[in-house]
């Protein structure tokens, strides 16, 4: 009886161990990955603080993309994707993650290899092109990374006094602020504004 009533509480000691070990995991988990999603928006933040803008050039000639490719003068370069939640942003930054210097930097919602979800895309050009922006585009020399799996959510707006909003940007000059909103499966949507340009330190 004495030994059967040990194993008894050695099992329940055991499943206790076992479960409280799973939500440790769990937890840990789930930190890390708010961790990540806030390292990803501050990416964000941080290199369209540090926004390049080229000396000014020439007015761009081609009306259907104005002030998007084409011209040295065209920093940033904002598009609303065919479905809700899938813009993209692409402008000139003095802060990359990898390279030095100036260099286009890239961010999209795209779709997983294999079609399974959707992930935050980043890209970054080792060298600026002086012809224009690349745009969302696939491109051999900047091929798109994960930045965060399962982000279900990218959209962008812009405004040049932070009270009237557009859904695209096609002016050769910057707007003067950004508005980014940020949704991703079991984490909180994150919201927030930037100013191109404004440089300065992270959050």
């Amino acid at each position: 009886m004495t030994l059967g009533l040990v194993a008894i509480l050695t099992s329940i000691l055991l499943m206790v161990v076992v479960r409280v070990a799973r939500m440790t995991r769990v937890t840990a988990q789930a930190s890390l990955r708010r961790k990540h999603w806030i390292e990803a928006a501050e990416i964000i933040r941080w290199e369209l603080r540090n926004l390049f803008v080229p000396a000014q050039g020439a007015a761009p000639t081609n009306a259907i993309a104005v002030g998007l490719v084409g011209t040295p003068d065209t920093p940033l370069w904002g598009e609303p994707g065919s479905t809700e939640g899938r813009d993209s942003l692409t402008f000139l930054t003095s802060q990359p993650r990898k390279q030095k210097g100036v260099c286009e930097v890239g961010f999209r919602v795209q779709t997983r290899n294999g079609g399974d979800g959707l992930d935050l895309g980043y890209r970054e050009f080792p060298l600026r092109n002086r012809a224009g922006l690349h745009g969302p585009l696939d491109a051999q020399e900047a091929p798109w990374t994960i930045l965060l799996d399962d982000v279900t959510h990218l959209s962008l707006d812009y405004s040049e006094d932070g009270w009237i909003w557009k859904r695209d940007w096609t002016d050769t000059t910057a707007p003067k602020r950004v508005r980014v909103h940020l949704e991703a499966k079991r984490l909180p949507a994150l919201d927030f504004q930037v100013t191109p340009g404004m440089g300065g330190g992270r959050w």
